[in-house]
């Protein structure tokens, strides 16, 4: 009613969800993997081939897209964002190298491939997202909006993010993904546990009940009018 609040109000969060396998043992696709020949790299290289799938291994952006031309390629599986180190460096370097190995990688692919071609991209990403172990890593902030307006502006391409956590059930998690039907473009595993993007309403009369830590002369953004609230 009038004197409540109304539902305007939501969290990103995640919940459980499984794959939905499809995998046919006699359709055989065309995938590329980018990143460097790691021992974690030619893993998932070998269990894909062992299934059927035609698989190259290229370790730069200029072989990558040598590929693309000369093939008609099926899926990408970009491994540049997979660190199994989260080292310490220059914050606006390794936001520009989150740029180049993602959003820039993807805008490569389209222009290399064209808007009409059939492609699944599947970026790789480690602790991106929340986790008990460390911090979100904010340089992949503009991973997620560019790569779902791709897949709403060019419906043949579908864009994916699988953040992992760093663990043995890594390769895995990967070729669980090459074989699903996707409708999800963000997943996340945590200890070999299956979660997906979810929107959840906030519960605003418990959450007021929260003291505001408020910071004196801070510096503060409100964004929208939500009917005159902002």
């Amino acid at each position: 009613n009038d004197r409540t609040i109304p539902a305007w109000f939501y969290e990103q969060g995640f919940v459980r969800k499984e794959t939905e396998i499809t995998f046919n043992p006699k359709e055989t696709r065309k995938i590329v993997i980018v990143g460097e020949s790691t021992a974690f790299v030619t893993t998932i290289k070998r269990k894909l081939e062992e299934v059927g799938h035609h698989c190259y291994l290229v370790g730069n952006r200029e072989a990558y897209l040598s590929i693309l031309k000369q093939e008609e390629i099926d899926d990408v599986i970009n491994l540049l964002n997979y660190e199994k180190q989260d080292a310490d460096g220059n914050e606006i370097e390794k936001i520009r190298n989150a740029n180049e190995n993602g959003i820039f990688f993807i805008s490569e692919t389209i222009k290399a491939c064209g808007k009409e071609k059939n492609l699944r991209i599947f970026t790789v990403t480690n602790n991106c997202e929340y986790s008990n172990i460390m911090k979100n890593k904010y340089h992949f902030g503009t991973l997620d909006g560019f790569s779902r307006s791709v897949n709403l502006e060019l419906p043949n391409l579908m864009c994916i993010r699988i953040d992992l956590d760093v663990s043995e059930n890594d390769v895995n998690s990967i070729i669980k993904e090459i074989a699903a039907i996707h409708r999800d473009d963000k997943v996340v595993y945590r200890e070999g546990k299956r979660y997906v993007d979810s929107l959840q309403p906030i519960d605003m009369p418990l959450s007021l009940q929260n003291e505001i830590a408020l910071i004196k002369d801070g510096i503060y953004v409100v964004t929208g009018g939500l009917g005159g609230i902002g």
